[in-house]
């Protein structure tokens, strides 16, 4: 009898190992390139793989229209989004489980001297984050506060990496670069460069729409502490309007608009 029971407990723990047909994805789309991945995330996917006995996928996205089909289709189960994403996503079925602190903000780098004179942008391309990103949207509003909207031209690059790239190797003289890329260069770059901030500091969520799997919530909540990208996340604020919100949730329903039907409706198939 002492051997049965063992037995059941030891098949019991064994299926519940594999409970897994197929591997947890996480979407965390184009925002930086993959080589940032181990250092940011790795800690996080191995403690969630530990506390749901299933793999984890990590899945990067090429472009913004892709990221936002994939959010439309609900292709994956876990998903890092901006935080003015979020509004609009819960519009249809996302739940927000963490929130990482409003640490995320940006610069402006120019090899012209933009601190004296801004004007100096007259002419210039500036190299940006994609038109679904605050970065885009917070210098489309600081180039219009300044009367340089039409003034300028605007090159939109798939990744915050990409961009700090192309101005340091002097393909473009200016770019609105995320405060992380900046910070992680040595002074005796950044001291070629002047710098204006610009927009205001924003933060990401990670979210999920199967709001029924309590343990996928339970594990990414309990994991938080090992995410490396603007560290001290903390439970999500249901009610939470992040600035820019409006904006994205009008671009999001515009996009959603252009879309084929049958992407729009496509259901999700775990």
């Amino acid at each position: 009898m002492r051997f049965l029971i063992l037995l059941i407990v030891f098949c019991a723990s064994t299926t519940s190992a594999q409970s897994c047909e197929k591997p947890l994805l996480f979407y965390v789309g184009p925002f930086i390139s993959s080589n940032f991945i181990p250092e940011y995330w790795s800690e996080f996917i191995k403690s969630v793989e530990s506390k749901t006995n299933c793999k984890v996928q990590v899945k990067t996205t090429e472009s913004y229209t892709q990221y936002l089909i994939e959010l439309i289709e609900k292709q994956g189960d876990i998903y890092l989004a901006p935080d003015h994403y979020f509004s609009a996503l819960k519009e249809i079925g996302f739940k927000a489980i963490i929130s990482s602190p409003k640490k995320g903000h940006f610069y402006l780098i120019s090899k012209l001297n933009i601190n004296n004179d801004i004007t100096l942008l007259k002419g210039q391309t500036i190299a940006i984050a994609g038109p679904y990103t605050k970065a885009h949207l917070f210098l489309i509003n600081w180039l219009k506060k300044h009367n340089l909207l039409d003034k300028v031209d605007i090159k939109a690059l798939p990744r915050h990496d990409d961009i700090t790239l192309s101005v340091l190797s002097g393909e473009f003289a200016t770019g609105g670069i995320l405060n992380i890329m900046y910070e992680r260069l040595p002074k005796f770059v950044t001291d070629k460069y002047f710098k204006i901030p610009f927009g205001s500091p924003g933060g990401a969520k990670i979210l999920i729409h199967d709001t029924q799997n309590q343990a996928l919530t339970k594990a990414i909540t309990s994991s938080r502490s090992l995410i490396k990208l603007l560290s001290n996340w903390q439970p999500s604020d249901p009610n939470e309007e992040a600035e820019l919100s409006n904006e994205f949730k009008a671009q999001f329903n515009n996009f959603k608009s252009t879309l084929p039907k049958q992407i729009k409706r496509r259901p999700y198939i775990h």
